[in-house]
């Protein structure tokens, strides 16, 4: 899975796993978590989106079981 990059103060990176639909967001503290079940539309409107974050709060924190991942 490709990581990609992104300009926010709290996100660093979104990446997603096709084959799980499962979304990766690593913030800038170098925590990573995994979404699991996540749409590929929220993989692309967090891309797609000015405010990464604000997107993070309205539509995947609160709504999909989620995991730390550790590297």
């Amino acid at each position: 899975m490709k990581m990609i990059r992104v300009i926010s103060s709290h996100i660093k990176e979104i990446g997603y796993d096709y084959k799980d639909k499962d979304l990766y967001i690593r913030f800038w503290n170098n925590q990573m978590y995994v979404f699991y079940g996540a749409p590929l539309r929220d993989f692309h409107g967090m891309i797609a989106a000015d405010s990464k974050g604000q997107y993070f709060h309205e539509y995947i924190r609160d709504f999909f079981f989620y995991d730390t991942v550790y590297y």
